[in-house]
């Protein structure tokens, strides 16, 4: 696998190819056999990355692709930069971006779950009245309607 995935398509495919699965297994850390191979600390970070990409597509999209590409493609508004003069059918938000952004989306929506409308009267957080503003909406989709969605 190279360590270069030209989109977040790309870095799908390679943790259901097993690449992914395959570099950690050679070069992560290992469970009571030693530390990590020398090259761990400049692959870490790409494979992590990845992992935590494809995490958001099972846990926030439940595996639906096609949602999932659909949310991260770039409006057409944000379309207007090319790289390296290539043109292409689809603009999907770069994944470093998106999984760099994870942190904040989670701090965001933990703020967002202590105003008072999410509370029951002794200040405790109601998952219920939480559905009941958003719905099914996931994580990503709240955030984006907060208008707090920032990358």
């Amino acid at each position: 696998m190279p360590n270069y995935a030209d989109n977040i398509r790309t870095a799908i495919a390679q943790v259901e190819n097993g690449d992914v699965a395959k570099l950690r297994e050679m070069y992560g850390p290992k469970q009571g056999r030693g530390g990590a191979h020398a090259s761990w600390s400049k692959m870490n970070v790409m494979i992590t990355r990845r992992e935590r990409l494809f995490k958001q597509l099972q846990d926030e999209f439940n595996g639906d692709k096609d949602r999932f590409f659909a949310f991260f493609t770039l409006p057409t508004t944000e379309n207007t930069t090319k790289k390296k003069g290539k043109e292409s059918s689809e603009k999907l938000r770069p994944f470093r971006k998106i999984v760099e952004a994870i942190p904040h989306r989670d701090k965001d929506l933990a703020a967002e779950k202590e105003k008072a409308e999410y509370q029951n009267s002794e200040g405790e957080f109601v998952n219920g009245n939480w559905e009941a503003r958003w719905g099914q909406q996931n994580s990503w989709e709240i955030w984006r309607s907060l208008g707090l969605e920032k990358y």
